[in-house]
């Protein structure tokens, strides 16, 4: 079980409020899909609420593959850094 906010940001789609380095990082490796609501989620006025799910499959067959799996991580940890700015921007340096 995971907290409802992070499955949001496991499964969003590209443009999206919620997407960032997380999904690009986990929808490279996995094929991610959102699983409805449990009837055993926790209530919500419980300390940490876990709700909302997501089901991985096993890692399948890119199409492209980053041929430095480190430098792959690097730039997109560098283009969501400064998420206001221009990729170009983001990225110079």
């Amino acid at each position: 079980m995971l907290q409802q906010e992070v499955v949001e940001r496991m499964v969003a789609m590209p443009s999206g409020p919620e997407y960032g380095r997380l999904s690009v990082m986990l929808q490279y490796r996995f094929r991610l899909e959102r699983l409805s609501p449990s009837r055993r989620s926790i209530p919500a006025s419980a300390q940490s609420s876990f709700r909302g799910g997501a089901a991985f499959a096993a890692p399948f067959c890119r199409k492209l593959e980053a041929m430095d799996e480190a430098g792959f991580s690097a730039v997109v940890a560098k283009a969501f850094s400064k998420r206001r700015k221009t990729l170009r921007n983001a990225l110079s340096g």
